[in-house]
């Protein structure tokens, strides 16, 4: 409680100050320059060992679950400034399974059956430093950093393990917030952020795809290469005002 600096209640979905529709938002803003150390870690772990064989497959495609993280803050002037480290990293191995009917090397229709392993990869860090220039003015610097992974996607059901695709994400944010106490009723905050997104879809579909109904779908994969890259920038300004006598009523402005 004591590293808690303001807490604000926003309970209008439609506020004009958020870009998309919400919901009640409560943010918790810290004081820069804590006292002490303080960190966690946590662990998640599991495997096909403990999990039956899908009944509609024949074979029990290995599968595992690793997710494990942690963070820490502390100090790093004491009164004046801190930081805080998010560290995250999730391997998941599903599964997806194949009820397909195809031709042998004879012509003939035979069931195709298999559990097909779906690697899913994500990991996360994000830092942020908090630093109190002085009683009234307040530098928060935030960076963030996400990559995820999916592979043999689009296989599963009728479509065939030559249908697979891989999907890549990375995301990289960095965000500034300056805030100042013009008085004890008045709160100006300027907020800066830059972000660029990369997601990549890689599949091969250099042959064309066969589809019979109710029976397979084979041939080549629906993705061939696809990049998206998006980058973004946004700055804002906001004055917040408290009126009245036992400030029961709020103004907020900006741009």
């Amino acid at each position: 409680k004591e590293a808690i600096r303001e807490i604000r209640l926003n309970n209008n979905p439609f506020s004009a100050e958020y870009d998309r529709l919400g919901f009640g938002r409560v943010e918790i803003l810290t004081r820069p320059g804590s006292e002490r150390f303080r960190g966690s870690l946590f662990g998640n772990f599991n495997d096909e060992s403990l999990n039956s064989r899908n009944p509609f497959a024949p074979n029990r495609a290995p599968s595992q679950t690793r997710f494990f993280g942690g963070n820490v803050s502390g100090p790093v002037q004491k009164g004046k400034s801190s930081f805080f480290v998010d560290v995250n990293n999730r391997d998941n191995d599903s599964n997806s399974v194949i009820n397909a009917i195809v031709l042998d090397q004879n012509l003939n229709p035979v069931p195709f059956n298999q559990d097909v392993q779906i690697p899913n990869r994500r990991f996360s860090i994000s830092p942020r430093f908090d630093y109190a220039i002085n009683e009234n003015n307040t530098l928060v610097a935030r960076y963030s950093y996400s990559r995820s992974s999916t592979e043999n996607q689009g296989v599963g059901g009728l479509s065939l393990p030559t249908r697979a695709y891989e999907t890549t994400n990375t995301d990289n944010e960095i965000r500034l917030t300056y805030t100042t106490i013009l008085n004890p009723t008045t709160i100006n905050e300027t907020r800066f952020e830059h972000d660029w997104e990369d997601r990549d879809q890689t599949g091969d579909n250099s042959i064309p795809t066969i589809n019979v109904a109710e029976a397979f779908i084979g041939g080549g994969s629906q993705i061939g290469l696809s990049y998206n890259k998006e980058r973004s920038w946004e700055l804002q300004n906001f004055t917040t005002m408290a009126l009245g006598s036992s400030a029961a009523h709020a103004v907020k402005f900006g741009i």
